[in-house]
């Protein structure tokens, strides 16, 4: 167990803690690299918005600006530097291809996930004076959270997001570093630099660090503020520069997403939806796409009740400063998920990662004063922990079978495959009105008339003036082909007046005969709940599509198949 002791700023003088060995922190390195290292390499797998974003990129390392579309000056991308990086890696590796960008992108993300460990993990050891428990287990975590590792090195933005929040836990409820409001300002800097919403988890960090710093409550608000400046004034030249450029510093993707619906059950309520937000944090990727189909009921008790612990641990009047802040700013991220439309899984991780530094830090604390009467109390700390870190590399194992089958055989061997078909069919100036942009917008070229709008003004604007959805969309803008899944390709011919007298079925993709005829390896198989795939509902989303072609544009002289 962790030995307590006084809190910062309490007025106890704090000893100088000894000398200690770096191997520990040296194997977290390894292990956590190895792990992402290992996932990208078995899994291959490269997310859809990587290519909406790398597309920008491409074009403007080879010089046709930072655009979508040639000639169209769209702010179609959310991350700053997750749009500016892979251009660098593209420069660095010759321009050559996209394989060469998002290799040397990975490496950046490794190195910067491996930091952000250390820097936590070394806050942790400050808090517990030395490598107890807690930080044994945080290790673990951290090179297991498949959720984090996943959107590091398939081409988002997570890693560098994940090292600036880190950044700013390390310094919140602390009063001995100097001039804290500059590096506090430099790190959420970063985290505008990596996301819009970069602005939530700043918030979160303020509120925690006003009402459990220490010091005065004036002093404090001082930092906060100076560390604001910091923040804009080093945020500012992107914020103008896109502004100049775009006309709007807003990105067009948020203007987009304002289009869609709010799902939200009312029957369920803020609260309700709080809470499976907090537990969703601990879930695999897309568990709820296909209704949870072939993930294994017991993952949603066991993410409950990290979630549930995650976003009360603030509330316990114990002395643990820091702990405590990591929960409430889980309990904050969680909220502002709960009331999205949607909280897409690339938008987990950073509250993940404030959910794993409650559990590793609090579970420890909260039995450490049974330690008095129980002297082998340490193993009312482990078991849960134990637990955590089992179920945690489970869902690694699972997830990482679930994305080389989406890797391989539905982004490669499908929509990449549609994006090339359309490359050779698609006339200058025809669009592509579809919802999935990334994969089949890249490798066709083509104009695309995506849903709801993240590179296409024609959408976002008819979505405003004719308050359209994904189907009513089409019959406004009459694109000339649509790309629609099965399900999409019926309602369409229900809600769209003419839509199959004005538009004919040229092609069909369709790989969930290869999807289905794959099977998890026998030892998992009692892991993976009516399925023969862990996540196959995800698996076979986009396992089909149907190529539509307007009437009026002539014979296109193929075959459907």
């Amino acid at each position: 167990m962790e030995p307590s002791r006084p809190e910062a700023g309490g007025g106890a003088v704090r000893p100088k803690a000894p000398a200690r060995s770096r191997w520990p922190a040296v194997a977290f390195a390894l292990a956590s690299a190895l792990s992402m290292l290992s996932y990208a390499a078995f899994t291959d797998h490269i997310w859809e918005d990587f290519f909406i974003t790398f597309r920008h990129s491409e074009n403007l390392a080879e010089g046709r600006g930072l655009v979508f579309q040639p000639g169209e000056r769209i702010h179609g991308f959310t991350s700053p530097l997750g749009v500016l990086l892979p251009a660098l890696c593209h420069v660095v590796t010759g321009e050559r291809s996209y394989r060469e960008a998002i290799r040397a992108f990975r490496l950046l993300s490794v190195v910067a996930y491996v930091a952000a460990g250390l820097v936590l993990l070394g806050r942790l050891e400050r808090e517990s004076s030395g490598r107890g428990l807690s930080w044994w287990a945080l290790a673990a975590f951290l090179a297991l959270e498949v959720k984090a590792i996943a959107f590091s090195v398939n081409g988002m933005e997570t890693a560098f997001l994940l090292l600036f929040l880190v950044g700013t836990l390390a310094l919140v409820a602390r009063d001995d570093v100097p001039r804290r409001w500059l590096p506090m300002g430099i790190c959420w800097a970063g985290l505008m630099w990596s996301r819009p919403d970069g602005c939530v988890p700043i918030a979160a960090a303020a509120a925690a660090d006003l009402l459990f710093g220490p010091g005065r409550f004036r002093s404090k608000v001082a930092d906060l503020f100076k560390a604001g400046l910091v923040c804009t004034a080093a945020y500012l030249p992107w914020f103008a520069g896109a502004w100049a450029y775009y006309g709007s510093p807003v990105p067009h993707t948020i203007l987009a997403k304002a289009n869609l619906d709010q799902d939200l059950d009312p029957f369920v309520g803020p609260v309700g939806r709080f809470l499976a937000t907090a537990t969703r944090a601990f879930l695999p990727i897309y568990h709820n796409v296909g209704y949870g189909q072939g993930w294994h009921p017991w993952f949603w008790p066991w993410a409950a009740a990290m979630g549930v612990f995650g976003v009360s641990y603030w509330l316990v009047p114990i002395r643990d400063r820091w702990g405590r802040s990591c929960s409430l700013m889980f309990a904050l991220m969680s909220l502002y998920l709960s009331f999205l439309s949607f909280s897409f899984p690339w938008y987990m991780p950073p509250a993940t990662l404030l959910g794993l530094a409650t559990i590793a830090r609090g579970v420890p604390r909260l039995v450490a004063p049974l330690g008095r009467r129980f002297r082998p109390a340490w193993v009312l700390a482990a078991a849960p922990l134990l637990a955590v870190g089992a179920g945690m590399a489970l869902i690694f194992v699972l997830t990482a079978i679930q994305m080389r089958v989406q890797a391989n055989v539905v982004e490669m061997g499908n929509r990449a495959k549609l994006g090339r078909w359309l490359a050779d069919r698609v006339g200058p100036g025809e669009r592509v009105y579809l919802e999935c942009v990334g994969y089949i917008g890249y490798f066709s070229g083509a104009r695309m008339a995506d849903w709801p709008g993240l590179v296409s003004p024609e959408v976002v604007e008819a979505a405003g003036r004719f308050g359209t959805d994904f189907y009513t969309t089409l019959g406004v803008l009459r694109p000339e082909w649509a790309v629609l899944r099965p399900w999409e390709a019926e309602q369409m011919a229900r809600r769209v007046p003419g839509f199959s007298s004005d538009y004919e079925l040229v092609r069909t993709f369709d790989v969930n005969p290869q999807v289905y005829s794959l099977v998890v390896p026998a030892p998992l198989r009692p892991v993976v709940f009516d399925a023969n795939l862990p996540g196959i509902g995800y698996l076979t989303y986009d396992a089909k599509f149907l190529v539509f072609r307007r009437r009026d544009l002539g014979t296109l002289g193929e075959e459907v198949g």
